[in-house]
């Protein structure tokens, strides 16, 4: 295997593993679009014919929007199905145009800033939560327990025996 088949695999394993991870969709596609430019540098494209060369590049961009639609964050899911649902897929820079369509109309909708800041946000609010509420429900039972105890010290029992 030369250096170039072993850099290839790697950049190719990497394109498909990257993910937005709550980044923006211009910083998540610059990574992918810098991979897929360095994968062209070492593969060159080479083609007997003018409808080889057409048909493969048409692949290469499917692939690439895979890529792409792949990695994006949920909030993003509609958007993405939308996209696969046209026939032809459309090239990559289509696909991150119309992303980044809807990541402006939700911005808009959402009252400002990107999705993903607003996805990373309620990913910190919900770890926030995962800590908060096991520290607030046992200090509301320590609390309880404490008042219960101070009760029973403090004040004689109201219970009334019934003879009969």
């Amino acid at each position: 295997m030369t250096q170039n088949s072993s850099r290839l695999f790697q950049l190719r394993r990497q394109s498909i593993l990257t993910c937005q991870n709550g980044e923006s969709v211009k910083v998540f596609y610059e990574k992918l679009h810098a991979i897929w430019q360095e994968i062209d540098c070492l593969r060159p494209h080479e083609y007997s014919c003018a409808d080889d060369g057409a048909r493969r590049l048409k692949e290469l961009e499917t692939d690439r929007v895979y890529d792409f639609l792949g990695g994006l964050d949920p909030p993003y899911d509609g958007v993405h199905s939308r996209i696969l649902a046209l026939s032809p897929v459309p090239p990559p820079l289509k696909a991150y145009a119309m992303v980044m369509e809807e990541d402006t109309r939700q911005s808009a909708i959402l009252g400002g800033g990107s999705m993903a800041l607003k996805v990373d946000l309620a990913r910190q609010r919900l770890a926030l939560l995962r800590i908060v509420i096991p520290i607030t429900m046992t200090a509301f039972k320590r609390t309880v327990k404490r008042a219960r105890g101070r009760a029973s010290r403090t004040r004689p029992s109201r219970r009334r025996k019934f003879s009969g």
